[in-house]
């Protein structure tokens, strides 16, 4: 691959790729608001709450809505409308006008898509990242192809389709960025196009990196945090770790009295650059089984989900052990407390139900 000419500024912004002049500028949010290339400018628009709300440049119009719970629930791409309707976070039906156009059925996992009802039926084959390397039809003949660079700039082969769950199981837009919920990813500049808001508190200097410059080892489905897939490699397991970590990430943000406003702003920060790992064996400090544990040593924004913790052998729940391990790591956002155990045991009993087999 050739060399990409960049440059950077002294927020850490890219100012310059592939590019001998500064093709890239930013709003004071560290949103990405114009960037050129071969004479042509695209610009980007944000609205309050820093999400995407129009993209325009020559021969490309585009404006996206959300609803109450941060999820896009529309987009328009040159006057055509797609809307969405969910369960939970994901999309179960593409809506054109009032009509779905596209049903899907869909595993337990978050992001892992089994078949694409609409004019044809299209069954997914995947990866292990969950992501989308072909589209059969029933009778398991490949129909559409997809291939990848590391990053996810991906090609389209065969059969044209509208399937936009494509990189790791996530909406490839007509716009050229993919759609991970949180923030929207740019995969020919191999960043999100939105910092992190914890900035130097996650340990990190590039405050759009993508999954720690491990794109082929892990993956974000949330925009926030990463599963280890070097550690979790199984991938029944990450998409389990997906799906818990969702419940434990809405939990934490949308229950009442959970959390309080601080707490909830950390907690978000957090999973910006939140690492989920699977420890390979039954972990017991002191004597007893642990569900999961944090140690700075490994990573302050690292957090371990050991045997005893996925299987919810003796724990809470899955949802409320990742809960309880990414209240460890805020030691440097709400205090030194919350490294030990009594703050986060309330709060865990605060936001989840205790099991009754739970002692």
């Amino acid at each position: 691959m050739a060399a990409v000419n960049i440059a950077y500024d002294a927020a850490n912004e890219l100012t310059r790729w592939n590019s001998a002049t500064t093709n890239l500028t930013y709003d004071n949010n560290g949103n990405l608001a114009t960037e050129t290339q071969a004479g042509v400018t695209t610009t980007y628009t944000w609205d309050a709450r820093n999400r995407l709300s129009g993209i325009s440049r020559t021969g490309l119009t585009a404006s996206f809505a959300y609803d109450a719970l941060g999820r896009r629930k529309s987009k328009t791409i040159n006057g055509a409308t797609t809307g969405f309707w969910y369960d939970g976070n994901d999309v179960y039906a593409e809506i054109m006008g009032a009509t779905p156009s596209a049903t899907y059925i869909r595993g337990l996992s978050i992001d892992e898509p089994y078949i694409r009802k609409g004019a044809n039926d299209e069954f997914y084959e995947t990866d292990a990242l969950g992501t989308s390397i072909a589209l059969t039809n029933a009778a398991g003949a490949s129909q559409t192809t997809y291939t990848y660079q590391p990053y996810g700039v991906s090609t389209q082969l065969d059969t044209p389709s509208s399937n936009a769950f494509q990189y790791t199981g996530r909406d490839n837009d007509e716009t050229g960025l993919i759609y991970y919920r949180a923030r929207y990813y740019h995969p020919n500049m191999q960043r999100f196009v939105t910092e992190d808001p914890l900035r130097f508190r996650g340990g990190e200097n590039n405050f759009y990196v993508y999954t720690n410059n491990s794109p082929t080892q892990a993956s974000d489905p949330l925009g926030l945090f990463m599963i280890d897939s070097a550690t979790c490699r199984n991938k029944d397991t990450r998409g389990f770790i997906r799906s818990m970590a969702a419940v434990a990430y809405d939990t934490a943000m949308n229950k009442p009295n959970c959390l309080n406003c601080s707490q909830r702003q950390a907690f978000k920060a957090r999973w910006e650059d939140l690492v989920i790992s699977c420890w390979p064996s039954n972990y017991t400090p002191n004597g007893r089984p642990a569900c999961g544990f944090q140690n700075d040593s490994l990573g302050t924004n690292v957090i371990w989900l050991t045997p005893q913790g996925l299987n919810a052998q003796g724990c809470w729940s899955v949802p409320g052990t990742i809960f309880h391990e990414t209240l460890h790591t805020l030691t440097s956002m709400l205090g030194p407390e919350y490294a030990g155990e009594q703050i986060v045991r309330e709060l865990e009993a605060n936001c989840f139900t205790r099991p009754p087999t739970m002692k």
